[in-house]
């Protein structure tokens, strides 16, 4: 099918809300679709603080104390009095009078492992990650089980890439809360990334000793597994995390892309749809079920897909609408194809591509004059370009302007010289007009840029075939063989040839069933084949090879006649007669056809 366009979203799949209802969904979803290490940081330490030790306003007769009571920090007045300070300025979003307001308060007294902690957090939101980082270690000195100092530092760390002193941090919270999860999410997934399988694994089996109804861990051990390649295993645990809970989206989208890796894709499907009960408004597993449609060509439930998440996410249109239009034109709704097409060039007049299939959709509905006009707006630079230049050359080669066809892929080809498809459709111009020499001249100018293209010597001994130059058609032929000794067209003309003049008929043969042997379903070697036997006299096993070509080319005129021949030579003359006129049906411009027609119903 004809779908080139990359995925509407950008970078991955999935995306979802930061504020999702299971823990670290966001960073599940972009496992194998971008930094799943990032995303984990930023549910972990991006929330609001929980302080260490909280501040309280001290009692009167405490009023010069500080001391630790019921996990709480008691503040001298003055101390007080510049957080009261700082906090007023946070909330105006006034970052710099805030941290001069904590560093007063330090000043006065600097034993407080809440302050310290709230000015690394100012320090951190202004991308300053030294002072930061000294601020939360300073913290962590103060009070050693401030478990959200060890979060700040792992934070700081890996923004740094000291992954090592990351893991470090993680470490130390687990083993001040053996409890806590997000920890064991976030030191496991570090020694992913640094490919330390072996200790990621043991991480997160921890975690499931404390709480084997973790599916979240239960869904990062079945990531691992797919980074190492073990998809079986893979997804063993990901099930495992559906059984703890069945309407786990991370988990059903991550199966359904390890069924996608084993080409499983209407469970990929299924399960995606399960993903989409959870969350109909995921447009990007909506983007992946169109993709997976499409693979299964189940265009209609793609386009079905990619129509509602155009409905809901209008800031896509120009994306979308190609996407819509390649379907449209794959299942031939030409006029819905255009409309498309044109949307996305109004929104975008510079959109290249739209353009381009804008342009084969007003040529489909015989609108030449607008089609010509669309393939003029592909400029110079574009990928699509050529195949524009070459539309425009058919167009105007249609309404009878050769000339014109002539000249502007020739204008393609001054810009595009190793193109070798504008040769190709140059000399093609040229053979319509029995003009066999000039299209000879365009290849050979072609070959030029490119000695060794296939294509273009093919053509080329094809020229030289319908310009009755035999035998350079044959070294043509027989050169491209020894650059390609699996050619199998190449080795199927020759042998044709060759039998069609009643010579070599022993090579023609072995020459045609080493073609056949390349390609086997090709009706047309099949009747190659089928025509050497009946030069070679042997009629019945030319019937039998050209049965099967009509077989597997019904629609050729010229195997039909092979077979009425055939069938003629053996006096069978009523299945002749069913079989030239079957050829005729297909080609009534054949006038031979009709005169065997009559001899055979005269007699």
């Amino acid at each position: 099918m004809k779908n080139d366009s990359s995925g509407v979203m950008p970078d991955g799949l999935l995306s979802a809300n930061l504020l999702s209802d299971k823990t670290l969904s966001v960073a599940a979803q972009s496992l194998h679709y971008g930094s799943l290490v990032q995303a984990v940081v930023g549910i972990l330490f991006f929330s609001t603080l929980v302080a260490c030790t909280m501040p309280i306003m001290p009692r009167a007769r405490d009023a010069h104390s500080l001391s630790r009571q019921d996990n709480q920090t008691t503040l001298s007045p003055a101390v007080y009095y510049h957080f009261l300070a700082a906090q007023a300025c946070m909330s105006q979003q006034n970052w710099d009078c805030a941290r001069k307001e904590f560093e007063t308060a330090l000043e006065i007294d600097n034993s407080s492992s809440y302050l310290h902690l709230q000015l690394a957090e100012l320090y951190a939101l202004s991308s300053d990650l030294k002072n930061s980082g000294l601020w939360a270690e300073r913290a962590a000195v103060i009070d050693p089980g401030c478990i959200d100092a060890y979060k700040l530092l792992g934070r700081i760390y890996l923004e740094q890439n000291r992954t090592d002193d990351a893991q470090k941090q993680y470490k130390t919270i687990i083993s001040l809360n053996p409890a806590d999860e997000e920890a064991y999410f976030a030191l496991a997934m570090l020694q992913q990334q640094q490919k330390s399988y072996g200790d990621a694994i043991a991480t997160l089996k921890k975690l499931l000793n404390v709480n084997p109804r973790s599916e979240v861990a239960w869904f990062f051990m079945g990531n691992i597994y797919m980074d190492i390649g073990k998809t079986g295993k893979a997804r063993t645990f990901y099930l495992k995390a559906l059984e703890i809970d069945s309407a786990f989206e991370p988990a059903l989208i991550n199966l359904a892309l390890q069924y996608e890796i084993t080409g499983e894709i209407p469970n990929a499907i299924e399960t995606l749809k399960k993903a989409l009960e959870k969350n109909p408004e995921n447009y990007r597993v909506r983007d992946k079920m169109a993709f997976f449609y499409l693979k299964l060509d189940r265009l209609q439930d793609a386009l079905e897909q990619y129509i509602y998440i155009l409905n809901a996410n209008p800031q896509f249109a120009e994306e979308l609408d190609i996407k819509i239009g390649l379907i449209y034109y794959d299942l031939e709704q030409w006029n819905d194809a255009e409309l498309t097409f044109a949307a996305a060039v109004d929104k975008n007049p510079g959109n290249d591509r739209a353009q381009y299939y804008h342009g084969i959709s007003l040529e489909r509905l015989e609108r030449g004059e607008e089609a010509r006009l669309a393939f003029l707006a592909v400029p110079v630079t574009s990928k699509f370009y050529t195949q524009a230049r070459v539309h425009l050359g058919y167009s105007y080669d249609e309404a009878g302007d050769r000339q014109r066809a002539r000249d502007v892929v020739r204008e393609a080809i001054d810009s595009h010289k190793d193109d070798t498809d504008l040769y190709h459709f140059l000399a093609s111009i040229y053979e319509k007009d029995l003009l066999f020499d000039e299209g000879i001249a365009v290849i050979k100018q072609g070959l030029a840029v490119k000695p060794e293209d296939e294509n273009l010597l093919f053509y080329l001994g094809v020229l030289y075939d319908k310009a009755q130059r035999f035998d350079e058609s044959i070294a043509s032929m027989q050169y491209l063989l020894k650059l390609n000794e699996n050619n199998a067209e190449a080795l199927n003309f020759i042998g044709y040839s060759w039998a069609d003049r009643n010579i070599k008929l022993d090579e023609a043969e072995k020459l045609i069933k080493k073609a056949i042997k390349l390609k086997p379903e090709d009706g047309y070697i099949t009747d190659s084949l089928g025509w050497v036997y009946f030069k070679k006299g042997l009629i019945d096993k030319a019937i039998e090879i050209l049965e099967k070509a009509v077989l597997l080319a019904p629609k050729d005129s010229t195997i039909a006649e092979h077979l009425a021949d055939a069938y003629l030579k053996k006096n069978e003359r009523e299945r002749a007669l069913q079989w030239y006129e079957k050829a005729f049906e297909l080609d009534p411009s054949k006038g031979n056809l009709k005169a065997k027609i009559n001899e055979i119903s005269n007699k």
